[in-house]
């Protein structure tokens, strides 16, 4: 005989099989597979394990049993307890019972074979709509429902539907039953047999049947209806499962609901189960006026005051010829009479409720009638809050704001903000108007700055408010609108030169320790030898002689000095600058190395902890080892950013501006010098490559901004060095770089894997200038992108613009002369083109004096 592949798996199968057969239980095949599958996810075991026929045919062997796949009849007559597959997932960490005191629940599906076709009731539908709103994935409902993905999106798309469909029912169960939402074929008499078959139950008569079948085909003469019309089986089965009536053919309608009118379920699952109370349940529950004690009813914070919650509406229990209808579905409980403390425990609450009553022989089917029917109102005021938002939550909502710039408690203001600085350089230029720019960070310091640079000075202090674009550039803008003479920049800065006004830069400072940081460093790089450059953030620069004294022993040590726009003091001394060593600048830091090396010889020490900095160190010095210290957890790494990798989603936004037809220019700052200059040269070469372009200001970017310009394929940002850059992609359309864009639209420039992350350097005289070819006709060549056929160069339209309209075609060729417009192409394409105008066939109207005044009060509005 051979053997289990997993022995473990089969001892504890068979313990279980014959635990409860020995206590008078019949096991099936299939709950065989599923507590096999339950018993392998609990002992860890292999995920490919199906627990398939081939399985249990081999267990059935091995053990010598002999059983049915399905249940028998004549072990039904018997009376003894079937034990059914069950859905249950236990972690690993539970303990497999044995114990047969509790039956199992059917279960939603069967791993058994080839998936059925399952066809979900509303009130499963109900049930995913809910999940899906929870945020629950697709793929995980489906799988726990045993149905396919697609079923469950159809689900989501038709939710609208099937929630009004559902609030139509007269009988809220009745969603238990229904699988479908197929109407009645004849509503009129669908609605008159139902309000007969009401008024009948009402009164106290007994209804069948053959009785509704009879008045059926009454009504359907009466009402002059098809001749056709049987009033057969099949239409009384449709008619009680749209109306949620629950007897057979020949049965008479009472409230007394089969077994299977609801789904027996276990009151309480064992991780709510505890000696007294376990989250927020408890064990005894004091039925009022009534001296029996029930188990296991919750204890919820909802208060119902009969005639208020509900007006006319009272959940008793009434007598058995008393009809209840369901309370309207646009009632909604009052958020002064309903208190819910969680949503989720409160429904909880009422499916526990629901359950016990149930399965409890004290409570009538109408007294379980009405708990669904609460239950359902009270899922349906969920649902409504779970697809809509609250207003509430926005204004409540709390931004992380970036922490870089803050100033520690440690540090003290005089060292933090310079006084000494400021006060010497506004007094020697004999500035009477200051503007102080502040990041966010510091503008809990902004007044004391401000209040004491005035008393000290005399002079008049303005603090600027928030930025039009990053707090790294210069603000000019509205200094000018103070008419300021000079102005101040505190904080982290990109170092982009100004033209406007005198600009003096306040770094500040962070805390860096410097031991720790020469540690990690000697850590790094252990031999003296190497060829390293230490870049680092602006706030740290007070710190960088001290790290270079005391790392003195690396005689191939390269330190960077910054570039700070408006000011005298050069970077270098003229004996540190001669024939051997050549200074390189990147990203306004200054770098200064032997002749006969290159900068791919070095790694880079990054001190700083700003992602975007350092992406574009990276970028910039693509051929270079990178490793960074963070002073903020002081920890130091070797970086795996890929930058080949980085540089080929790039190279593909450039394949994608070549594609473009429409390009947007978005003006991503107005402190930097040239930028207009590279506005300018922006729009050159876009003409010159024939295609259109719009130039748009909108202040900081969002995806929200940018989706307004549905027309733009691309978006190229002239911003500063480190604005420029756009990796985020929640935008709708791609943005590159202006150095990306001259790759794409200036065929004199080629891809070399080099970048450049500065726009001034591409401009004219600068040292990476590459005039653009001029050429007079339109080439073609093939999209990487889309694998089309593209046209660039001059386009027909500038030829158009020089041509006088008294030229002549010649006949011969029949050619037609034809002018189009990028935009205009782009509307007539979409669905809506704005308002129809209807020229010459409206009146025209004179014009009338409006409103004057504002808007919170006109002038002659009447006020309450």
């Amino acid at each position: 005989m051979k053997p289990a592949i997993n022995t473990k798996l089969d001892k504890a199968v068979y313990e279980w099989y014959m635990n409860l057969t020995t206590n008078g239980h019949q096991v099936t095949g299939p709950a065989i597979c599923d507590k096999a599958l339950e018993i392998q996810r609990a002992l860890g075991g292999s995920p490919d394990f199906k627990a398939s026929n081939g399985w249990l045919r081999n267990f059935k062997s091995r053990h010598g049993l002999e059983f049915s796949i399905s249940v028998n009849e004549n072990s039904l007559a018997e009376g003894s307890d079937i034990i059914e597959p069950v859905e249950t997932i236990l972690p690993s960490t539970t303990v497999i019972s044995t114990s047969s005191s509790q039956k199992l629940p059917s279960p939603k599906k069967s791993p058994r074979g080839k998936r059925k076709r399952v066809v979900l009731s509303l009130k499963d539908k109900l049930d995913i709509i809910c999940r899906l709103g929870n945020g629950e994935s697709l793929s995980s409902l489906a799988r726990e429902y045993n149905v396919g993905q697609s079923s469950v999106h159809d689900i989501r798309v038709r939710q609208n539907d099937i929630l009004e469909y559902v609030s139509s029912f007269a009988n809220a169960d009745n969603m238990y039953r229904r699988k479908t939402m197929k109407a009645a074929y004849n509503k009129e008499l669908d609605h008159a047999v139902y309000s007969w078959y009401m008024e009948s139950i009402q009164s106290g008569q007994s209804i069948n049947g053959p009785m509704i079948c009879d008045k059926a085909k009454e009504i359907n003469s009466m009402l002059g209806g098809s001749t056709d019309f049987k009033g057969s089986s099949g239409w009384l089965q449709n008619f009680k499962f749209r109306h949620g009536l629950l007897f057979n053919d020949n049965q008479e309608e009472t409230y007394a609901y089969t077994d299977n009118a609801f789904f027996h379920e276990p009151l309480l699952g064992n991780s709510f189960r505890d000696d007294n109370k376990v989250d927020g349940f408890s064990l005894k529950y004091e039925k009022e006026n009534s001296n029996q004690s029930y188990d296991s009813l919750p204890v919820c914070d909802v208060i119902l005051n009969e005639g208020e919650v509900f007006p006319n509406q009272h959940f008793e229990s009434p007598s058995p010829n008393q009809h209840f209808e369901s309370p309207s579905p646009n009632r909604h409980f009052e958020s002064s009479e309903v208190i819910p403390t969680s949503k989720t425990e409160v429904m909880q609450a009422f499916d526990t409720v629901v359950d016990w009553a149930k399965n409890e022989r004290h409570c009538t089917s109408v007294d379980v009638i009405n708990l669904v029917k609460l239950r359902d109102l009270a899922y349906a005021k969920e649902m409504s809050v779970a697809f809509s938002s609250d207003d509430s939550e926005p204004i409540s909502r709390k931004i992380d704001a970036p922490c870089d710039d803050k100033r520690d408690e440690s540090i003290p203001l005089d060292d933090m903000f310079e006084f000494g600085k400021c006060i010497e350089w506004i007094n020697s230029n004999n500035f009477s108007k200051v503007a102080l720019q502040f990041p966010d960070g510091m503008l809990n310091d902004a007044t004391s700055v401000a209040l004491k640079l005035g008393d000290l000075t005399g002079k008049q202090m303005f603090v600027l408010g928030d930025t039009s674009y990053g707090s790294c550039c210069v603000d000019e803008i509205s200094a000018e609108h103070v008419s300021a003479d000079a102005l101040i920049h505190f904080g982290h800065a990109c170092l982009s030169p100004t033209k406007r006004l005198p600009v003096l830069y306040i770094f500040g400072k962070q805390i860096l320790k410097i031991q720790d940081v020469t540690t990690a460093f000697r850590n790094l790089f252990p031999s003296p030898d190497r060829h390293i450059i230490i870049l680092y953030e602006v706030m740290y620069s007070y710190a960088i002689d001290v790290i270079s004294e005391i790392l003195k022993e690396y005689e191939n040590l390269v330190v960077s000095r910054l570039e700070i726009p408006s000011e005298e003091t050069k970077c270098f001394t003229d004996c540190e600058i001669n024939e051997n060593l050549i200074p390189i600048t990147k990203c306004h830091r200054n770098i200064l190395i032997p002749s006969n090396k290159c900068l791919s010889d070095y790694d880079v020490f990054y001190i700083g902890s700003r992602s975007v900095t350092l992406t574009n160190f990276m970028l910039s010095l693509k051929d270079c080892t990178f490793y960074s210290y963070n002073p903020s957890t002081q920890q130091a790494r070797k970086e795996t950013l890929d930058v080949n990798k980085h540089l080929k989603r790039r190279y593909y936004y450039i394949e994608k501006a070549k594609d473009a037809k429409i390009i947007g220019i978005l003006v991503g700052t107005l402190g930097a010098s040239n930028y207009l200059s590279m506005i300018q040269h922006l729009k050159d070469l876009i003409k010159q490559a024939g295609k259109k372009y719009y130039t748009i200001v909108v202040g900081k970017l969002n995806s929200a901004k940018l989706a307004n310009f549905a027309e733009i394929e691309i978006f190229v940002n002239v911003a500063c060095v480190e604005s420029s850059l756009i990796e985020s992609r929640e935008f709708y359309q791609s943005i590159v770089t202006p150095y990306e864009l001259e790759i794409a639209l200036n065929k004199a420039r080629m891809w070399t894997g080099d970048y450049i992350t500065d726009f001034s350097e591409i401009l004219p005289g600068a040292a990476s200038y590459v005039s653009p070819s001029l050429c007079n006709e339109i080439e073609s060549d093939v999209s990487l992108v889309t694998g089309k056929i593209r046209h660039t160069g001059l386009s027909t339209s500038q030829n158009f613009e020089s041509a006088s309209s008294s030229e002549l075609v010649s006949r011969s060729d029949m050619t037609i002369a034809s002018h189009c417009s990028q935009g205009a192409e782009f509307l007539a394409q979409r669905s809506w083109q704005g308002l129809e105008q209807r020229l010459g066939e409206t009146p025209i109207c004179n014009i009338e004096p409006g409103q004057t005044g504002i808007a919170s009060k006109y002038d002659g509005e009447k006020t309450d």
